[in-house]
């Protein structure tokens, strides 16, 4: 059929418009159908010519002539770690020669550090064992003072509660923590021992016990001489065993921590110093020396 006899019922003039407008949207829809497939066939054309450039590229590692993987620069694992190799034993004796012929100021800061730290690791380890014999020397002073005769002449409690999931475990460390375990809780006691309400409780002092306190002249000079009078109502040395022991284990509990401090502190700085001068350190970093006579770069207000 022809397109005038698709219009049979329009004057000729009128169908020969509508012929045209037909033809005209024809036209359009192959023009349209055209773009899309010179589109597609760009878009499959950059595809093929990006494959074909990654095949094309050829490895970086050292006298590799194979081509990379997609996405990386290598055809292996193997050569890119070969490659890392050469540049780390091209790069690193310069940077340890510079390491060596300036020196760091955090290097020489880092070792005054150290022996303050073992200097003071030293004094605490003095004064630690000096208070241990003090902890001897006072159990020998209660000793002795319970065993003067008596001459017949003449409420401590404690609400705060310290308590810790583990046992305290010191070495060499003798009558600090009470560690007593709570069920309730799922506690050890960690109060001292000798100051301990709820689980060292003295007992009653007997009629014959005596207070045994050691007599001081001008408060610290011990005259050799003990306080005879019964326990039971001598109220001027009132519990002097108890704040005599308290008063040693505070100490030695000082010392303790103070040792743990430093050992902490030493691993640090030398955690530091470790790495300052380690791998990545020295080729990630750099000290850049513009004049070449001067080998000490710190400034006076540093040196």
């Amino acid at each position: 059929m022809s397109d005038t006899e698709k219009f049979p019922l329009l004057d000729p003039a009128m169908q020969k418009a509508a012929v045209k407008v037909k033809k005209k949207k024809l036209n359009k829809k192959k023009e349209k159908k055209k773009k899309r497939k010179l589109m597609s066939k760009r878009k499959h054309q950059e595809k093929a010519d990006a494959k074909d450039l990654a095949s094309l590229r050829q490895c970086l590692g050292p006298g590799c002539v194979y081509p990379t993987r997609p996405g990386s620069k290598y055809c292996s694992d193997d050569c890119g770690m070969k490659l890392a190799a050469d540049r780390i034993y091209a790069i690193l004796p310069q940077r340890i020669q510079q390491w060596q012929k300036s020196p760091c100021i955090a290097e020489e800061r880092g070792k005054k550090m150290l022996e303050r730290i073992h200097q003071e690791q030293q004094d605490t380890h003095t004064r630690l064992k000096d208070m241990e014999c003090h902890f001897y020397e006072l159990e020998a002073i209660i000793l002795r003072g319970k065993q003067q005769p008596v001459c017949k002449d003449e409420e401590y409690e404690g609400k705060s509660s310290f308590g810790s999931m583990y046992p305290t475990c010191i070495e060499g460390a003798t009558r600090l923590f009470c560690d007593v375990y709570n069920p309730k809780s799922k506690r050890y006691c960690k109060r001292l021992q000798v100051l301990c309400p709820e689980h060292s409780r003295d007992p009653k002092a007997s009629d014959d016990e005596v207070c045994g306190c050691p007599l001081v002249h001008n408060v610290f000079e011990f005259t050799g001489n003990f306080c005879r009078l019964p326990k039971r109502v001598c109220n001027l040395h009132y519990c002097w065993e108890k704040l005599r022991r308290a008063e040693v284990d505070l100490e030695r509990i000082r010392m303790l921590n103070k040792l743990e401090e430093l050992l902490e502190q030493e691993h640090k700085v030398r955690t530091a110093m470790t790495n300052r001068a380690g791998l990545l350190a020295l080729m990630l970093h750099q000290t850049v020396q513009h004049d070449p006579l001067t080998t000490d770069l710190r400034s006076k207000a540093d040196s």
